[in-house]
């Protein structure tokens, strides 16, 4: 007689592995373009077409075709060249690229050409973060003007020999070149390629976010961590990734 021995032994194996990487989460408002030409990335509350933007401020329009396709913020009439989401990690608002002419102008009280920008009551700030402001030439003094009550600039030098560095490092030191920083929250200046920092207030922005505020006041938020996408959009913040955990019985 044949005995059969049978065991049943029962394995409890508790697998928990990584999926890849989602999918981008989406920067636009639903059936909104999110691009225009070289500025791929549009995210809310920038938009372009109607319903597409939190407000008028924010409207893009796409003009040109095809590869000659460029975005412009009406608003404050500006080329836009990029635009970028708040940086939770370093405490930086959102940032937009804009191309603006170079003014510039012969002795203090002479010609000059262009104009300045004023974007007073918008939610757009000059980044004393991303912008230096540089003269070059010889024996000039620039001052950046209309920002009162504050006063910034540099002079430049002829003489290499009075000029001081820090081992040679500094690329504009005070030989025929000076640069100075961009004080916080200006929003007036004369006209240069800049980046703009940007914050917008939004009640309906996903749970999964937070906010902070600039030192000018601005609010802006970001999603959490562990998240990523866009915190303006009601369901805008999603995890990077997903983990699944399975039960299985042998």
């Amino acid at each position: 007689m044949a005995v059969h021995l049978v065991m049943r032994i029962t394995f409890l194996l508790l697998l928990t592995y990584e999926l890849a990487e989602a999918a981008p989460p989406p920067i636009a408002k639903p059936n909104c373009p999110s691009s225009c030409g070289n500025v791929t990335k549009i995210p809310y509350p920038f938009g372009i077409g109607h319903g597409c933007y939190m407000n008028r401020t924010f409207e893009i329009v796409c003009n040109g075709s095809d590869s000659s396709r460029k975005a412009f913020l009406p608003s404050i009439d500006m080329e836009v060249l990029e635009i970028k989401m708040s940086d939770p990690y370093y405490s930086y608002p959102g940032q937009v690229r804009v191309n603006m002419p170079i003014i510039s102008s012969s002795n203090c009280n002479g010609s000059r050409s262009g104009g300045g920008v004023n974007m007073t009551g918008s939610p757009f700030y000059f980044s004393s973060n991303w912008n230096t402001f540089i003269a070059v030439g010889c024996d000039n003094m620039a001052i950046m003007t209309g920002i009162d009550p504050v006063v910034t600039g540099c002079k430049s030098d002829c003489n290499n020999k009075s000029m001081r560095t820090n081992g040679g490092d500094q690329k504009c030191s005070g030989f025929k070149c000076c640069q100075t920083a961009v004080p916080d929250g200006i929003q007036y200046l004369e006209y240069v390629p800049v980046v703009l920092e940007w914050t917008a207030t939004n009640e309906a922005r996903d749970p999964n976010s937070d906010w902070s505020t600039t030192s000018y006041g601005g609010d802006y938020y970001y999603c959490n961590s562990g998240f990523q996408g866009n915190p303006y959009l009601p369901t805008g913040c999603e995890g990077k990734l997903q983990i699944r955990t399975a039960l299985i019985f042998v």
